[in-house]
């Protein structure tokens, strides 16, 4: 469970905010995406890093940085596997979880 009161979506945090923790498609780095507000938080140490991941039909997907551990512009994320949930309390991001 991520802990919602540690986040900001734009000045106030709502009851619609969905966080979970996702991983770079390439080399499983981690990140928190808001699904609800469609947005991804780049950067454990810096929240105001953040992007959208919305993208209209006829836009292609690409995100204004790239995977801050592979280094790749044309990265993509998915949710993590159960399996890969101990890692998270051990990473960048267990001060969320």
């Amino acid at each position: 469970m991520i802990y919602a009161g540690n986040f900001k979506t734009g000045d106030i945090l709502d009851d619609y905010a969905d966080f979970r923790v996702v991983e770079c498609v390439f080399c499983k780095c981690q990140y928190i995406h808001d699904f609800e507000h469609c947005a991804l938080f780049y950067d454990p140490n810096d929240l105001e890093q953040e992007f959208s991941t919305l993208f209209g039909e006829d836009e292609v997907k690409h995100y204004p940085l790239p995977c801050r551990k592979c280094k790749r512009e044309d990265w993509d994320f998915i949710d993590i596997d159960y399996d890969e949930r101990e890692n998270v309390l051990k990473g960048e991001w267990r001060w969320a979880v």
